[in-house]
């Protein structure tokens, strides 16, 4: 007694079976979020944090979200944009939606930043929230660059180290250039603030 199933004696049909189906819809996975990765912004002045949603098919755009990752790793929400609410951001007196509206078949979703301060570097995250392909992400790393505030004084042959605001700084390098009658040399000291 042959106790196979029909379907194991001759799979050939369901194969065929298989074949003759539709590819699935690909269109509506294909979401790409688009940033500028790194982005350099000057002490005082305003950053612009590019980012974009490239879509194809049939993909409706649900909400946009910047959080950024704050010193410890935790994200924190920097602003948030509804189709139909609008935006709500935490520092709105400085932190702007460039645009958010959907241009041909991008949504621009670009952030800016006014009045730059050291404590504004860090990981952002732009995240679009889509509809029926789910969550999309990518991150821009910005770096705040200005002048640095001036740690020493001289006094005579000695120089005084002045208090350091570790809100302000990550660690202080320190180089000292000497040029007398035996020649000239160099030395550098990097402390860290804690």
């Amino acid at each position: 007694m042959d106790l196979r199933t029909p379907l194991a004696r001759s799979p050939l049909p369901l194969l065929l079976t298989l074949l003759l189906l539709p590819e699935p819809d690909r269109a509506a996975s294909e979401v790409a979020v688009q940033v500028l990765t790194n982005v350099t912004g000057l002490l005082g002045n305003s950053a612009y944090l590019f980012c974009s949603l490239a879509l194809s098919g049939n993909v409706t755009v649900t909400q946009v979200t910047w959080m950024r990752k704050n010193p410890a790793g935790n994200p924190t929400k920097v602003a948030v944009f509804h189709p139909k609410k609008g935006p709500s951001i935490a520092e709105s007196s400085r932190v702007k939606f460039l645009a958010t509206k959907l241009d041909g078949d991008q949504w621009n979703a670009s952030l800016s930043i006014s009045h730059l301060s050291v404590t504004d570097e860090g990981s952002y995250e732009c995240q679009f929230a889509t509809f029926p392909t789910g969550s999309r992400s990518a991150s821009v790393w910005l770096e705040v660059l200005g002048p640095l505030p001036n740690t020493t004084e001289p006094q005579g042959n000695q120089l005084l180290i002045n208090t350091v605001d570790k809100a302000t700084l990550n660690n202080v390098t320190f180089l000292c250039n000497v040029t007398n009658a035996l020649g000239s040399g160099q030395a550098q000291k990097v402390i860290h603030v804690k």
